[in-house]
């Protein structure tokens, strides 16, 4: 799971009466791929503290680097991190293949012409899954 996954179940878990069966059997069904169980949201409970320092960390350094860089396509760039957030909480497996396609898939919706896109590179796709917090992502 992602760490926004485990901040987004620890938050339900506590907004939901605090019983870990009843929190993994909800999650079951939204992330059906992670395999959630009563021990693991345990575990992360009982590492909650620590989960939730990383997660501001990182929460606050990918928010300032969002809005430090700037891209040549910022609808685009809009519409991959809205893609990306809704991918992720479906449980899409986001390989750069995947990444790569759709922001093409984007530049043609918005009618970005083939000589003004980006070359969409190992590096670009290194930025990429680094400025949206995909480091686990093939």
């Amino acid at each position: 799971a992602t760490l926004e996954q485990q901040i987004e179940i620890i938050d339900w878990h506590y907004a939901n009466g605090k019983n870990q069966s009843q929190t993994a059997k909800h999650f079951s069904g939204k992330y059906p791929k992670l395999n959630i169980k009563q021990p693991l949201i345990s575990s992360w409970m009982k590492d909650e503290v620590k989960w939730r320092e990383e997660y501001e960390k990182n929460h606050a350094k990918s928010h300032s680097i969002k809005h430090a860089c700037q891209t040549l396509h910022p609808e685009i760039s809009d519409m991959m991190d809205l893609w990306v957030t809704k991918a992720m909480a479906d449980g899409i497996l986001l390989t750069g293949a995947v990444l790569q396609q759709k922001w093409k898939v984007f530049a043609d919706l918005k009618g970005v012409p083939e000589d003004k896109r980006l070359t969409l590179s190992e590096g670009w796709l290194s930025k990429f899954k680094a400025q949206n917090g995909l480091k686990n992502f093939n």
